[in-house]
């Protein structure tokens, strides 16, 4: 009996084990960020341009890093280095010289990107970081478009991770991101859609419910998608996480790719919309 508790307490321990982290960090980041949206203009300016430098010096380093490492041959069927107790483990070695032994199944092969892959994610970044200064941008709104982008993108991120890691069962795309469950990526939809709301009854706007779940469901769909994404080209690339900047998340690509592909999509139901409308109305 002693035995069993000791392992189910090991297993938990393992299941929660980055989240004191990831709760001090989002003690120390959120108001920062909150602050600097709230007052706009200048502070907001610079904690955009500061985030959108380390984005792009985050993507450098994968794809210099990815360069060195060999696209001939697929990894072997073993526990990937990305899923290591050691976090030391950042990068993926070829495991053999050739092809392996025994004909097994192979994981997802690493990929030599090249100069396309390199320009399409600094334009993704680049591109992001100018959606996200316009939203802000407008006079009348921008405060509350912002807000609305960055609570649901941040509901999803935290409901994903507490609802996978309570329910669990099947994984959502194992090849792509190993942790990632379809239970997760439920609840995140749903927490997404939560907040959303949360915000339209807060905003002294019309405001429909109905729309602006709707919106919400749209933009945590976008965010999961860009968190699958930097999944997957950090596992082409070979890379566990882009950087160690934020304890518990890895460096800012892990914590902000959501938010990057959400407000590509944010920026175009914006300019869909009438200026001095939310992005709900």
């Amino acid at each position: 009996m002693a035995p069993a508790l000791a392992d189910r307490g090991a297993v938990r321990a393992r299941r929660w084990g980055d989240l004191r982290l990831r709760i001090l960090s989002a003690a120390v980041l959120v108001p920062i960020a909150l602050f600097c949206v709230w007052i706009g203009r200048v502070p907001f300016l610079v904690l955009v341009a500061v985030m959108t430098a380390g984005l792009v010096w985050e993507w450098l380093q994968l794809w210099r890093g990815a360069r060195g490492v060999s696209p001939l041959f697929p990894l072997p069927n073993r526990a990937p280095a990305w899923d290591s107790a050691d976090p030391d483990a950042r990068r993926i070695p070829p495991a053999y010289p050739g092809p392996p032994p025994g004909g097994g199944q192979h994981t997802l092969a690493v990929a030599r990107p090249g100069i396309v892959a390199l320009l399409l994610g600094l334009g993704a970044i680049l591109l992001a970081a100018v959606c996200v200064a316009w939203l802000r941008a407008e006079p009348r709104v921008g405060l509350y478009n912002l807000l609305f982008l960055l609570i649901l993108v941040w509901c999803s991120d935290s409901g994903a991770y507490i609802t996978g890691r309570i329910v669990r069962g099947p994984k959502l795309a194992p090849r792509v991101s190993p942790s990632k469950t379809v239970a997760g990526a439920a609840g995140g939809l749903a927490a997404a859609v939560l907040g959303g709301i949360c915000v339209a009854l807060a905003v002294p706007r019309p405001t429909s419910l109905w729309h602006a779940a709707m919106v919400a469901a749209l933009l945590g769909v976008a965010a999961q998608a860009g968190d699958l994404v930097e999944s997957y080209v950090k596992r082409r690339f070979g890379a566990k996480d882009s950087g160690r900047l934020i304890p518990g998340h890895g460096g800012l690509l892990d914590r902000l790719d959501a938010l990057v592909a959400a407000a590509l999509v944010a920026a175009v139901l914006a300019l869909a919309q009438e200026p001095g409308v939310v992005l709900w109305g």
